[in-house]
């Protein structure tokens, strides 16, 4: 071709392996595509084709900007065919693996027979060069043999499972550590005013596990997708106290609404302690029921009176006093009545029943 003859080109790249057919995403090669195809018509300066013509060609991509570092540079001789048309293997001067394709955006320059024809970016890239285990395909990934689809900022599988630091993942995502770290295998993280939460979701329960800022950032099990909402199961808070439902645990171990201990255990509801002074002259105390406990559903655990003796010691139930008929006990009836007996070192002394309500 002579120099003075200016050169047209038109370009179109064609990506091999890229068009994929449902056995083709299904089965992987072993290895990505080492190049793609460029094809360009070449025009002299009046339009007419360049048929059967001899040319050389240089490639090279550049990095970033139209006037970028060359990563890639592939030299050529070629001949047009009858219609003009020229076709070239991009990857047969270097290792097209050795570029970045995931990070920076990507721009090709065309030199032919000395002269620069310009410069474009590469909208439509080889990308499944820039890993050895992955490929894009318009907007699917396939890894593996395991397929990733694209939807708008979502990434998602139908099928497979998820190995980090495992080949042989046994479950759906699977989280393998050897070292000693003594960091988590799993980290979630909240840098703004919400939960940092898991949330657990089966169709007939929700559930959450994660740190409640808006709550003195206890951590929370919770029947919500957020441990914020729903009614905490169990709470734990930065002293170590630990509630089981309620989320204002007063006690290292606090539980509301109910504890059952074995599997023909009576449910109990709640234990409190009842504090008083016997009567000032005779053997005998009435003492009201608390709210929500009754004859049927209470349990006396014990019962002290501070008895005068013995260094003002407490006497339990079935205490009695040497040459004084009576001892100490409880009926339960309309109210709690306290007996005790009837001597004078017995009267004005402080009292304690532990009381439990069973359900």
């Amino acid at each position: 071709m002579k120099n003075s003859i200016s050169i047209l080109l038109v370009g179109l790249f064609l990506f091999a392996g890229f068009q994929l057919t449902a056995q083709e995403k299904s089965t992987r090669e072993s290895s990505v595509p080492a190049a793609f195809n460029y094809q360009a018509v070449l025009r002299d300066a009046s339009g007419t084709i360049l048929a059967d013509e001899n040319v050389e060609i240089t490639i090279e991509i550049l990095q970033s900007a139209v006037d970028g570092t060359v990563v890639y540079t592939q030299v050529e001789t070629l001949t047009t065919n009858a219609q003009g048309l020229l076709n070239v293997s991009i990857g047969n001067g270097s290792d097209l693996d050795a570029i970045d394709w995931s990070s920076y955006r990507h721009f090709i320059r065309l030199t032919v027979n000395g002269t620069e024809m310009g410069t474009s970016e590469l909208l439509t890239v080889p990308y499944a060069m820039f890993a050895e285990t992955s490929r894009i395909a318009d907007t699917a990934i396939y890894a593996e043999n395991v397929q990733w689809d694209v939807s708008g900022s979502t990434i998602f599988a139908l099928q497979g499972k998820v190995g980090v630091g495992t080949e042989s993942a046994a479950a759906q995502v699977h989280i393998r550590r050897d070292d000693t770290n003594t960091n988590s295998q799993l980290y979630v993280q909240q840098n703004g005013s919400g939960d940092a939460a898991i949330g657990l979701d089966s169709p007939g329960a929700t559930y959450s596990i994660g740190i409640d800022q808006s709550d003195a950032e206890k951590l929370k099990i919770s029947t919500n997708y957020s441990p914020s909402g729903g009614a905490e199961s169990i709470t734990i808070t930065s002293t170590n106290d630990v509630g089981i439902g309620t989320s204002n645990p007063t006690a290292q171990l606090h539980v509301e609404g109910g504890m059952k201990v074995g599997e023909t255990g009576v449910e109990i509801g709640d234990i409190i302690e009842l504090t008083g002074t016997t009567n000032a002259s005779s053997p005998g105390a009435s003492i009201a029921w608390p709210t929500g406990y009754t004859k049927e559903n209470s349990r006396v655990l014990s019962c002290e009176i501070q008895h005068d003796d013995l260094a003002n010691g407490y006497k339990s139930l079935g205490y009695s006093i040497d040459g004084v008929i009576g001892t100490i006990y409880v009926s339960m009836s309309t109210n709690i009545y306290l007996y005790y007996p009837d001597d004078a070192s017995m009267n004005s002394q402080n009292f304690r029943i532990t009381l439990m309500r069973v359900q």
